[in-house]
């Protein structure tokens, strides 16, 4: 997933306003850009870990992260606890 995606890239890609972009997706999904954005890596980051386990590999959760657009670890970490409501389990 794209690290550096933005409403305003979005609306460039659909050639509308930013404005529209913030509206449509609040009006879909009760959430902000953000929140839904980290809604989504956060889903995308479980499927992967269910399905690629790798026990004793400290670095899986930090190769994760990165796949799913987060700089490191800990920023997957912390978008996982704002979404889930609870410590992304080891």
């Amino acid at each position: 997933l794209n690290p550096d995606i933005s409403v305003f890239l979005l609306a460039s890609q659909f050639r509308v306003a930013p404005d529209q972009v913030v509206d449509a997706l609040y009006r879909l999904h009760e959430c902000h850009f953000s929140e839904y954005i980290d809604a989504l890596r956060v889903e995308y980051a479980v499927g992967l870990l269910a399905s690629e386990p790798s026990p004793g590999d400290t670095y899986h959760i930090e190769r994760v992260a990165h796949q799913c657009g987060y700089l490191n670890a800990e920023a997957l970490r912390r978008a996982y606890l704002s979404v889930m409501f609870t410590p992304l389990p080891e």
